[in-house]
């Protein structure tokens, strides 16, 4: 299991309900829930199978697509992209690594 991955799913998560880090749009709020959740399950997958954290480096790579079309530099915005980079470098680093 990529333990790290589901700690940042778990992040993306939570930090759409942290003060700070609240979405002005709700579009971004339900992209970040959807986001964390997706990203836990498949870092949990990865305990049998090696293929899900494939899927997290393509949910990182549409982090940092999502971080960079938001139009402000909001505090949402560098959260999406600095955990879609994190998020990108250790599901690839669990997919590369010996079964």
């Amino acid at each position: 299991m990529n333990w790290i991955n589901v700690v940042l799913g778990l992040w993306m998560f939570i930090s759409g309900f942290i003060s700070g880090i609240v979405h002005n749009r709700t579009g971004a709020l339900i992209n970040d829930l959807a986001v964390g959740v997706l990203v836990a399950v498949f870092g949990i997958l990865t305990a049998v199978r090696r293929w899900p954290q494939w899927i997290n480096v393509a949910i990182g790579i549409w982090l940092i697509v999502a971080a960079l079309a938001i139009p402000s530099a909001s505090t949402a915005a560098w959260n999406n992209l600095v955990f879609g980079i994190l998020i990108l470098i250790f599901g690839s680093w669990a997919s590369l690594m010996p079964a």
